[in-house]
């Protein structure tokens, strides 16, 4: 009986430590356990090149890109510059030139002109004339999407998703919408934000205390939340204020989504806590007997993977395996849906130091991608498996703050300057389809 009660302890005193880690420490407090009621074609602006020498930083050499306002641009056009010209930036895929004076005759560098077009009898809508140079003559394509007034950013946030994905194959994410927690128990609750960091809005009731959040393959948002030292229980944004019925009964403390309509939740019950999946959250199955796993998240092909705990350390688990080494301390998986396969990214913590790692599990070895001195959680991708998002808390780059980067080449750019206790991002909201042209001669300059 005395050997129970030590390992039970050993146990508990793990758990605290770890959710400490996560600003979680709260979260032990003795509570009864209530019921919780793209168009075809690769890119066409090359690839990325990296020049390294043994012992120097590399080089990365992007590839160049022209962003311009059309002539004599009215000012709804130039803020249609300002954000398709941030987003590119933010996409990390480009070197980007984005001045608003025209281009040289001789500047043979690819080119986006923006416009709005608006005769005052119709719908606005926004125009990208997609141009690049090519034995000896210009070709253009033009891309316009419908939008409900001049300024309206969501269409702004369309129209770069679809030059994007005549510059790539792929269209980008940057429609989609953020959720963030903020990690500061000032004001735990859940804000919405574009990806580019504008326009945060508070989400949930004051008196809950946000943990967690995912969204799932049709975009609805879900969250998990505390009420006055409760239970932690499971929401969705249709309903803030009803709890979702989970069984099995516990605090949920991680939440993840698959495109199959499966879920995946990390739920604390007794001393410990551990990954249920299933496609109803009131007839979850246990995915293993741990004791402390946490984040739980689905792969494209439905690979589950999470941060546990083995034998005294936190690795990150992809199904019943390992794949990360006994060091530091790892968390924030995150599964990445990259044009060039899965990836599956994590953070690694050791003294006062961070890395993010990237791997494409049973295909290529671990990779370190960013290490900085600080603490770097809560990482997530986007839609468009090309861009990583992380919370920052540190006196490097610009400081505290949400960054986000490509997954490749990384390149941290902060979009908010508060550090989060989760982030998610969802896909792009729909809006009416753009249409698109085929490829002309373009005008002598």
């Amino acid at each position: 009986m005395i050997g129970t009660e030590r390992k039970r302890s050993t146990q508990r005193g793990t758990m605290t430590r770890w959710l400490a880690t996560l600003g979680l420490g709260w979260a032990l407090t003795p509570t009864p356990l209530q019921a919780a009621p793209a168009p075809d074609g690769g890119d066409v602006l090359g690839e990325i090149e990296v020049d390294a020498t043994e012992g120097e930083t590399p080089v990365i050499h992007l590839p160049p890109l022209l962003v311009r306002p059309m002539a004599g641009a009215r000012p709804e056009v130039i803020a249609l510059h300002a954000v398709v010209a941030r987003d590119l930036e933010l996409s990390g895929l480009y070197e980007l030139d984005a001045g608003h004076s025209p281009p040289r005759a001789d500047d043979t560098r690819p080119r986006v002109f923006l416009d709005v077009i608006d005769d005052g009898e119709h719908p606005p809508s926004l125009l990208a004339s997609i141009e690049r140079f090519a034995d000896d003559e210009w070709t253009q394509r033009e891309v316009v999407i419908p939008a409900p007034t001049l300024r309206d950013r969501p269409s702004f946030h369309r129209l770069t998703d679809r030059v994007l994905g005549e510059l790539t194959g792929r269209d980008g994410a940057f429609a989609g919408r953020l959720a963030v927690v903020r990690r500061t128990d000032a004001d735990p609750r859940l804000f919405h934000a574009d990806p580019d960091g504008k326009g945060a809005r508070v989400v949930t009731p004051p008196e809950q205390l946000v943990v967690a959040t995912a969204f799932d393959a049709k975009g609805r948002l879900h969250y998990s939340a505390s009420t006055r030292g409760g239970t932690v229980r499971l929401y969705r944004e249709d309903d803030l204020l009803t709890p979702i019925p989970v069984e099995p009964r516990g605090s949920i403390y991680g939440m993840g989504f698959g495109t199959d309509g499966r879920m995946a939740l990390s739920i604390g019950r007794g001393t410990g806590i551990t990954v249920w999946i299933g496609k109803e959250p009131a007839t979850l199955t246990q995915f293993r007997e741990g004791s402390l796993d946490l984040h739980p998240v689905l792969g494209p092909k439905g690979r589950v993977a999470f941060a546990g705990e083995d034998h005294g350390n936190m690795r990150i688990f992809v199904g019943r395996r390992a794949i990360s080494p006994y060091r530091g301390g790892t968390s924030s998986p995150t599964w990445c849906d990259h044009p060039d396969g899965a990836r599956l990214v994590w953070v690694e913590r050791s003294g006062k130091s961070s890395w993010v790692w990237s791997a494409r599990p049973g295909v290529s070895a671990p990779q370190k991608i960013l290490g900085l001195r600080g603490k770097i959680s809560a990482t997530t991708c986007s839609p468009d498996g090309r861009i990583v998002l992380f919370s920052y808390d540190g006196r490097g780059l610009e400081g505290p703050g949400v960054y986000l980067g490509n997954v490749d080449v990384l390149r941290p750019r902060r979009i908010m300057p508060q550090p989060a206790r989760a982030l998610a991002w969802g896909v792009p909201v729909e809006g009416p389809k753009p249409s698109g042209g085929s490829p002309t001669a373009r005008p002598s300059d």
